[in-house]
């Protein structure tokens, strides 16, 4: 018997290699048919071998593929010639792949709630604090519960000590916030603006602090009819938060209102420059009909499909892009997330590239802010990913209750669209519902929040209803979605202002604030987008 008997030749080798390779793509094709009857080929499948290695490697990411086609699948990528499916790549960092959409998806717990206990207060016969400087430091919190138990005689004879006092930091800040609940009497807003800047100027010089209570100053000593001093501490605010702008509109309304206009147009500029996407922008530029949209949605913008900085994530981007094609976008949206997250030095016009390719959620949480770095690639086409026509469709089914434009405006702040999120006080969803907010919306029956047809049916009857409380006034509506009906109606009676602007910086939340600021602002946005809404219009729909 010859050496050719015992061993087959080259070419028999190669025939049953073929042979075997053929089997196993007719194995994988069967048993994908068999185990997954959802699998129904797309409109955009087009017989190539291309659309099969996306098809078969959509059911493994989404976990639809049987258990033996995902052996055969993971031994095919782990063999020497797997160059023909480009989603070996992925296939062969699975377990790199399914750790990092388990961090994405997983449920959040709700933070534990905080314990506070009251500051102790020594006070002397006549009411005076005797313990000042054990107390100015304390914890912020645990000053208001103290000061709450003392009637307002007693807090604002606190108040009217710790402005004469150095630095009385958090003993300032706590007794102004717990003067605000006597409002509103208007004899008390000097003395709240004092105390105001007193926390401000004691504040850390670089810190938010120092702009947050010196403009909250300035408010209160603008309704003391005190323009000047409102100036002053709106002069020595610094403006660095990005996302707030508060300083420079009220600055641009007092030089105004004061006969400084150059020093007013001079201000507005920087603030549409700098704060170009901040509530305050945009209410300006309404209230001066001036389209702040225009200087961008005329701008074209190509992105950049591949990365020089990281090529290693091209590979990555290619699978994304041939997902999408095919319409297997669930897939896509997950290496396009896995893109971002893992390779950190991409560009930004590839970042962006990958975040057209992602879910809603990696669009809100990642080009937001590579425009707020990256200025001159604001375009159509950026702020279309800025603000996602996100699940439309089923937000469309609520027209009748509410506009669904406002109802993505509000999911973009709540949950930036991820169905699954969890806030630290446990409101759930798209729309962050509380529990007990949807229990008594559905009658006392338990939904699953993290539903995104039940959460959004159950967010839009409740946004309807206070709209319908607050006879139409969104901010009104909104402040009481963020904060609860009780504390909106506190605030309403409060603060007492047909100014919507006024109003909204003047609530004592300070998350609230920036909140409603945020919605109203997303709201614009969208209507303006997708609506090609006009600056007269729009001044109506926000209540400008």
């Amino acid at each position: 018997m010859g050496y050719t008997d015992i061993y087959p030749s080259t070419d028999t080798i190669r025939r049953e290699i073929n042979l075997e390779r053929t089997s196993m793509r007719l194995l994988l094709l069967v048993t994908l048919l068999l185990s997954a009857c959802s699998f129904v080929k797309t409109q955009k499948d087009d017989g190539s071998p291309l659309f099969d290695h996306a098809q078969t490697f959509d059911a493994f990411v989404q976990g639809k593929l049987d258990p033996e086609a995902k052996k055969q699948l993971q031994r095919s990528c782990a063999g020497a010639d797997n160059s023909e499916n480009i989603f070996c790549f992925s296939v062969n960092r699975s377990h790199l792949l399914f750790k990092r959409e388990a961090q994405r998806t997983r449920i959040a717990k709700p933070a534990p709630e905080r314990i506070t206990r009251p500051t102790p207060l020594r006070l002397s016969p006549k009411g005076n604090l005797i313990n000042p400087s054990a107390v100015k430091r304390a914890s912020v919190d645990n000053l208001l519960k103290a000061l709450h138990e003392l009637p307002l005689e007693q807090v604002e004879k606190i108040g009217q000590q710790a402005v004469k006092l150095k630095c009385p930091n958090s003993l300032a800040s706590a007794t102004a916030a717990t003067l605000e609940d006597g409002l509103p009497n208007a004899s008390l807003h000097g003395l709240i603006a004092k105390l105001y800047a007193q926390a401000g100027r004691c504040a850390p010089r670089r810190s938010n602090d120092r702009e947050h209570f010196y403009s909250r100053s300035a408010l209160f000593f603008m309704l003391d009819n005190n323009d000047t001093e409102a100036i002053k501490w709106l002069e020595q605010a610094p403006s660095r938060d990005a996302f707030s702008g508060r300083v420079l509109y009220w600055l641009a309304r007092l030089y105004k209102k004061t006969g400084s206009t150059e020093k007013a147009s001079a201000v507005l500029a920087r603030l549409y420059r700098e704060f170009g996407f901040s509530f305050h922008a945009t209410a300006a530029s309404l209230q001066n009909d001036f389209d702040l949209a225009s200087t961008y949605l005329d701008k074209e913008l190509n992105l950049e499909t591949r990365s020089r900085r990281s090529p290693a994530a091209n590979a990555l981007i290619q699978q994304a892009e041939v997902l999408s094609r095919y319409d297997f976008n669930e897939s896509a949206a997950t290496l396009a997330y896995w893109a971002v997250q893992s390779y950190r030095k991409l560009e930004p016009l590839v970042r962006l590239h990958l975040s057209d390719l992602g879910s809603p959620y990696l669009k809100v949480e990642t080009v937001p802010l590579i425009l707020l770095y990256n200025k001159n690639l604001i375009a159509r086409k950026t702020l279309e990913l800025s603000y996602p026509k996100a699940y439309f469709e089923m937000f469309e089914k609520y027209d009748s209750e509410v506009d669904p434009y406002l109802l993505q405006a509000l999911a973009h702040k709540e949950s930036k669209f991820n169905p699954r999120a969890v806030s630290p006080a446990n409101a759930q969803g798209i729309l962050q519902l509380n529990p007990t907010t949807a229990l008594d919306l559905s009658g006392g029956r338990e939904q699953d929040l993290f539903d995104l047809g039940i959460n959004l049916g159950l967010g839009a009857r409740y946004l309807s209803k206070l709209l319908d409380h607050y006879n139409g006034r969104t901010y009104l509506a909104l402040s009481a979605y963020n904060a609860g009906e009780s504390q909106a109606d506190k605030w309403k009676a409060r603060y007492p202002t047909d100014d919507l602007v006024l109003f909204i910086d003047l609530l004592s939340y300070r998350e609230t604030r920036n909140y409603v600021g945020f919605v109203l602002r997303n709201y614009y946005w969208y209507r303006r987008l997708y609506e090609g809404e006009g600056t007269s219009s729009l001044k109506r729909r926000l209540g400008l």
